[in-house]
């Protein structure tokens, strides 16, 4: 990326987001939760002045403090844009235990943030137990609001099992949660039949709802059940009863359902964006190691419906197979090629790499590079271009953190008829650039000190023809890229848990 050191001036106070080996000093962070980003979608037009956002966390470990990182611009599908919403006005503040807890930065609740600048919180001094969930919500205010640019960005991934997700107004006063504080949001507890039809209940309804009509999800962590569709009424302030209720069938007992308050979602696009905003702590005992998970869409978890996580915000076949024995901070991006991630996201890695300081850093690029032929303006071939994408990016990580590299060998990736044949793509066939690029990661050509393979490919090649997917454990994958649902992402998450050294 060339972007090696980054200076930014934030108010009144500056954060500097260094690049020698001293982040080694610094406390050795683990992520909250594997699902790190404020994800957001299409630009929703207008003088909206002001957006709130709200993401679940999942904190494997007992952490001591928690520190969050920001960034005001944009990702795009071919790297970091020049600026972001203009100047903004942040505070942050964590939901846990029925109590908000603020986060400061350098002392003030609020920070003043400049356009394409970045900075960190100071540590918020917490006590949070493993195994639980918090959330952290965000509310940003933009200091010139213009009514045609630098729009801000609506939620498209929030989940209303977790009642997240981000909406955009005008009016400061405008509550587009459930409620206030956690302990005066709507509470519902529910049970599930033998049928697996699950009937919620309202528990607590709640206040200060200005919504007319509140929507509930449901998220099953065995990927079961369908068809339930519950919206609840809104009378004086708080929920009051049921204006559909669908139970669906067929659901697993391992559910989390919850209702949302938020407003439209966005529907992608041209502007679509995944983040950057990281959370990490400091653990209590240093049991597991920090993973930080480089990657595109299948490390990011696209599949058939795999865009929500299991239950404990795990994406995808790499963090889920991790997450038990590491804290994995999933940075995957949808499309990303190692080009890009090489050339295109310095700002973004300087902040991750100074929130999280990882002790590890899994790379699983490759496959779009190969999809597009990239050879860097023809300089090279496409093999020689992404050998060098990888051992640069690695080199950087080793260099500014002192990461221990792993590195994840490409999946196949064919065009599936609709009787099931397979065509492998080009640079998917035998003996073709996927197939060279795995064998120099398996007798470690390419990067000498790797410290672990995590041989993806091993697991799903067919034994007969290895350009092809397997297909004796059921179809992995629904499009011939992405390993799917039903099959592909337990099977595969399953496999992949001892990497061979």
């Amino acid at each position: 990326m060339g972007l090696t050191a980054v200076a930014m001036v934030i108010g009144v106070f500056a954060f500097s987001l260094g690049t020698s080996r001293a982040a080694e000093s610094a406390p050795a962070r683990i992520f909250a939760s594997s699902h790190q980003a404020f994800a957001q979608g299409t630009a929703k037009a207008g003088p909206d002045s002001i957006r709130e956002s709200r993401v679940v966390v999942y904190f494997q470990e007992d952490l001591t403090d928690l520190v969050l990182g920001y960034a005001n611009y944009y990702i795009g599908a071919t790297g970091e844009n020049n600026h972001g919403q203009g100047d903004v006005e942040v505070s942050f503040a964590l939901e846990y235990n029925d109590q908000f807890t603020p986060f400061t930065t350098g002392g003030q609740r609020f920070a003043i943030c400049r356009d394409g600048a970045a900075f960190a919180t100071d540590p918020a001094k917490v006590s949070v137990k493993g195994g639980t969930y918090g959330a952290i919500r965000m509310r940003e205010r933009k200091l010139a609001p213009d009514a045609t640019a630098n729009a801000w960005l609506w939620s498209t991934e929030g989940d209303p099992a977790f009642n997240e997700g981000s909406i955009t107004h005008s009016d400061p006063q405008r509550d587009w949660t459930l409620g206030g504080a956690p302990g005066e949001n709507v509470a519902l507890v529910w049970s599930v039949d033998t049928a697996g039809v699950i009937t919620p209940r309202i528990a607590r309804p709640g206040s200060g709802i200005t919504t007319k009509g509140v929507a509930v999800g449901v998220l099953d962590s065995q990927r079961r059940g369908r068809d339930f569709g519950y919206i609840g009424t809104v009378k004086d302030g708080s929920l009051a009863g049921w204006c559909q209720q669908k139970g669906g069938a067929g659901y697993s007992s391992d559910t989390w359902i919850g209702p949302s308050g938020m407003g439209g979602y966005g529907a992608g696009g041209g502007k679509q964006t995944y983040g950057p905003c990281v959370i990490a702590g400091t653990s209590a005992h240093g049991t597991a190691k920090s993973v930080l998970l480089l990657g595109d869409s299948i490390s990011a978890g696209f599949g058939a419906g795999d865009k929500r996580g299991d239950i404990q915000r795990n994406f995808g076949i790499y963090a889920r197979a991790l997450s038990k024995k590491a804290n994995v901070c999933n940075a995957a991006t949808p499309g990303l090629t190692a080009y890009a991630c090489d050339y295109r996201y310095g700002r973004t890695r300087a902040l991750v790499a100074s929130i999280l300081h990882p002790q590890i850093v899994l790379i699983c690029l490759g496959t779009n590079d190969i999809d597009q032929s990239v050879d860097d303006s023809k300089s090279k071939t496409p093999a020689e271009a992404l050998r060098g994408h990888l051992q640069s990016i690695a080199g950087w990580w080793r260099k500014n953190c002192g990461s221990e590299i792993w590195l994840g060998t490409i999946l196949p990736r064919v065009t599936l008829a609709r009787d099931g044949h397979q065509t492998p793509r080009p640079g998917f066939e035998s003996g073709g650039v996927a197939d060279r690029i795995n064998a120099a990661l398996r007798d470690k050509t390419l990067l000498p000190g790797a410290g672990r393979i995590i041989d993806g490919r091993a697991v799903t090649q067919d034994s007969a023809d290895a350009s092809l997917w397997r297909m004796d454990h059921g179809p992995l994958t629904d499009d011939g890229t992405h390993p799917g649902d039903a099959a592909g992402i337990p099977y595969l998450a399953g496999q992949l848990l001892t990497p061979i050294p």
